[in-house]
């Protein structure tokens, strides 16, 4: 998303998808009840766990990270991020 739909002075701001750089896409919600897990051992699931939460927080830094890389070689001279928390 960015600034050109609207033209005028904001075709210099690059405005990252709010969507996809919030809390619950880098907070994994994982059910030990579930069948996926139910075998696991307590560690093995908190391990899991947290293996989940790294890939996912990876995913969204590479997100912002290629936006911001996009944003700067189309010229922008702002760039805003949206960031949502409960």
């Amino acid at each position: 998303m960015d600034g050109e739909k609207v033209g005028g002075e904001f075709g210099k701001i690059g405005i990252l998808d709010s969507t996809r750089v919030n809390q619950a896409c880098f907070t994994p919600k994982l059910n030990k009840n579930s069948e996926q897990y139910k075998d696991m051992t307590k560690t093995e699931f908190n391990n899991h766990a947290k293996k989940k939460a790294s890939d996912m927080r990876m995913e969204v830094a590479t997100y912002v990270g290629r936006a911001i890389y996009n944003f700067v070689q189309q010229g922008k001279e702002i760039i805003k991020i949206p960031y949502f928390f409960k």
